[in-house]
């Protein structure tokens, strides 16, 4: 098997087994195929070697530490990413905004999850994690649809997008950002809170007052201080050294 990931070890014949049969699925139009094995089957090397044989893929894992066993197997066979939050920054050791996009280009064009994304996205085979491909693949739209997504510990899926998709609104936190009082809020429109907890109504009313008040922070950041940097990492990459890409 000329695309095995595990070069030092040999496929067992229930690995072998298992990667034809997903294979010809694939080849079959199946778009959805699910795997359940046990425990030692080697599920990691049968995804690693599927990835190989389609050589444009996205291996998505629960955690980050997950995603460190992966490579720590298939080093040489996947590029790593992760969120920001994971790599140095060259100004003042954070990945926020810059102040001013055009002056901190020239620390910018040296940044160390900029230069992993660009090699992420150029990689035949990523190894990410569930939460970096929904925000900036899903929400974001920065990576590219693939042939061949691969979902570790699938049977998390449902619970893992909901936590994704949720957000929880604390009431000191609204109150002191917006200006809202949700429980007051919600107080004005029904005297009884017990009534008021379970009626939807009442709640969208009180996301569509809170949503107002965000698109009034929002407008006063200059979103042109921001696109210029991401213009410069997306329409001109010949404008920086080819070994950011190495």
């Amino acid at each position: 098997m000329i695309h095995w990931s595990l070069t030092e070890h040999h496929p067992r014949n229930t690995q072998i087994k298992l990667i034809n049969k997903i294979n010809f699925a694939i080849g079959e139009g199946y778009k959805n195929i699910i795997l359940e094995a046990g425990t030692g089957i080697g599920k990691s090397a049968i995804a690693t070697t599927l990835a190989n044989m389609y050589e444009d893929s996205y291996i998505l894992t629960m955690t980050k530490q997950l995603q460190e066993q992966y490579l720590h197997d298939f080093n040489d066979m996947l590029v790593e990413i992760k969120g920001k939050g994971n790599y140095e920054c060259n100004y003042q050791g954070t990945c926020d905004f810059c102040i001013k996009a055009e002056y901190n280009l020239a620390k910018c064009k040296d940044c160390q999850y900029q230069i992993a994304f660009r090699k992420a996205k150029q990689a035949e085979n990523v190894i990410t994690n569930y939460d970096f491909l929904y925000y900036v693949g899903v929400g974001n739209q920065m990576m590219e649809p693939r042939q061949l997504l691969i979902l570790d510990e699938a049977h998390n899926l449902e619970r893992k997008m909901l936590l994704l998709s949720s957000h929880n609104l604390e009431r000191e936190y609204v109150s002191t950002k917006f200006g809202i009082d949700i429980f007051e809020a919600l107080m004005k429109r029904e005297k009884s809170y017990s009534y008021v907890k379970g009626k939807s109504e009442y709640w969208i009313a009180v996301c569509e007052e809170l949503m107002k008040k965000c698109s009034e922070q929002i407008k006063k950041y200059d979103k042109k201080d921001v696109q210029v940097t991401l213009d410069e990492f997306e329409n001109d990459p010949d404008k920086y050294s080819s070994n950011d890409f190495m």
